[in-house]
């Protein structure tokens, strides 16, 4: 009566039973020959339709490289997405909104790709050398203290 019936079958099984591991990947069982046809199929799925169009498209590219100099920004003034994760995860949670009511609890729970966005938005920043508008806003929430705070004894 005091038997626990699924704990005994999972005792049992592990014991006694043994699942077949997969030994054979299209009639190969070397790990070698399953990796290095898994390779040739894979590389044949991805290679151009067409090979005049693949070379055409290669050099178009390698013409706009030339021409390509990155960012212009200085080295001191990047704000990559590493800075931009680890300011977010800092960020003290509990604290007041911002005025669109916004808080860390946002930021810390938003989807993984805002410190990119972030980053991007903060190098436009620094490159145009202008902070939009809706930067500027706050205000300013006064607390009352009691009476009792200001009474002397």
């Amino acid at each position: 009566m005091a038997k626990n019936g699924p704990t005994f079958c999972k005792c049992w099984r592990s014991k006694l039973e043994t699942r077949p591991g997969c030994t054979e990947v299209d009639g190969f069982v070397d790990p070698d020959m399953i990796a290095n046809n898994f390779a040739g199929y894979f590389s044949g799925i991805y290679a151009p339709n067409i090979d005049q169009r693949a070379a055409a498209l290669y050099n178009e590219y390698l013409v706009r490289r030339e021409n390509y100099f990155g960012y212009p920004f200085p080295s001191d003034s990047i704000f990559d997405t590493e800075i931009v994760s680890k300011v977010m995860l800092d960020l003290n949670c509990g604290k007041a909104p911002d005025i669109n009511g916004l808080t860390a609890e946002h930021l810390l729970r938003s989807h993984p790709i805002l410190p990119i966005i972030l980053s991007k938005l903060f190098q436009l920043i620094m490159l145009h050398k202008s902070v939009p508008t809706g930067f500027d806003y706050s205000y300013i929430v006064s607390l009352p203290k009691s009476m009792t705070a200001f009474q002397r004894p």
